[in-house]
């Protein structure tokens, strides 16, 4: 078991410790692992508002979805859920809220699946020029473990020495690809369908409809093209994390200050001048990006949609 904190003061540490004395004791849990900021210690580390992300791998992990009385173990639970983890692949995830707002979130894993991983990344590393080879999904699935275990690892419990297994090979998560071609034009063309559908909304009434569905999307669009214009701009080796996080540290000054109006109120006008703060800031991201990775820009369909949306709101 590795050491899980010092702070006698840190609520969450000492959950941590209840947690490691746990695992230790059940057999079916083979490995508890702590990732996220509670796991680095120099590159963003945990301050004191950061919860605990844990990998629980199981041999039983149907057991800890479906009941969730087990975390009781942990301390006074104020309520616990499950819901799909945000890193992809379908993954459960238990949500813990304990006494005092200790926030504990765990991804509940097959630890034979997880040994399983572990030894395709021994091998691909063995290997020289394997990982170029690799079929499309595995390679994603890999990537997905790069991303929640690259940046830092805390091991409590590892029966099976698979922790272990992937401290060695993970290296931190490699600087991402530029998107082809193909793939920055089908993200552009995603994005400008949303003016489109958003202002026919709009002109309906229908604010909710625009505001919980129409923007969430625009606004992952928006954030993947300020993913790729960062690391066009600055070199593949900008780090731009998941999710949009840390992004007032590696966004372009521009797109972080044009952010504050892309946002708006629950009423028509206020939602009508998002739209377009939206539409501008993406047509200049974009573009640029477009021009870096000497892509082609459609401009022609920049074009009809902004001026069809512009003389559609004019007309209301």
């Amino acid at each position: 078991m590795g050491p899980v904190g010092t702070n006698d003061d840190d609520a969450t540490e000492r959950t941590l410790v209840r947690l490691a004395n746990w695992g230790a004791a059940t057999a079916d849990v083979r490995g508890v692992i702590v990732i996220g900021s509670r796991a680095r210690t120099s590159d963003h580390p945990a301050d004191p508002w950061s919860d605990a992300d844990i990998v629980l791998a199981t041999s039983a992990p149907r057991r800890y979805v479906a009941d969730g009385g087990w975390v009781r173990v942990l301390g006074d639970p104020w309520l616990t859920y499950v819901e799909t983890a945000p890193t992809g692949g379908g993954q459960p995830e238990r949500r813990v809220v304990l006494a005092g707002g200790v926030e504990v979130d765990f991804a509940i894993v097959s630890s034979r699946l997880m040994r399983l991983g572990a030894w395709v990344v021994a091998a691909l590393r063995a290997v020289p020029g394997a990982a170029r080879v690799v079929p499309r999904g595995l390679a994603e699935q890999l990537a997905v473990m790069h991303d929640i275990f690259g940046r830092g690892m805390r091991v409590l419990v590892d029966k099976d020495r698979t922790a272990a297994r992937l401290q060695r090979f993970l290296a931190p998560p490699p600087p991402r690809r530029p998107p082809s071609e193909r793939e920055f034009l089908d993200l552009v063309e995603r994005f400008w369908h949303g003016p489109i559908w958003s202002a026919k909304h709009i002109r309906r009434g229908e604010l909710w409809r625009v505001k919980t569905l129409a923007e969430a999307s625009r606004h992952a669009l928006l954030l993947q093209m300020v993913e790729w214009h960062a690391r066009a701009c600055v070199g593949g080796d900008c780090d731009t994390w998941d999710r949009g996080r840390f992004l007032e540290e590696w966004a372009d000054p521009r797109a972080r200050a044009a952010l504050s109006d892309v946002f708006g109120r629950y009423d028509a006008d206020d939602t009508w001048r998002a739209l377009f703060a939206s539409m501008d800031l993406f047509r200049w991201l974009a573009r640029e990006t477009a021009a870096r990775l000497g892509h082609r820009y459609p401009a022609d369909l920049d074009e009809h949609i902004t001026t069809w949306v512009t003389r559609f709101h004019a007309a209301r």
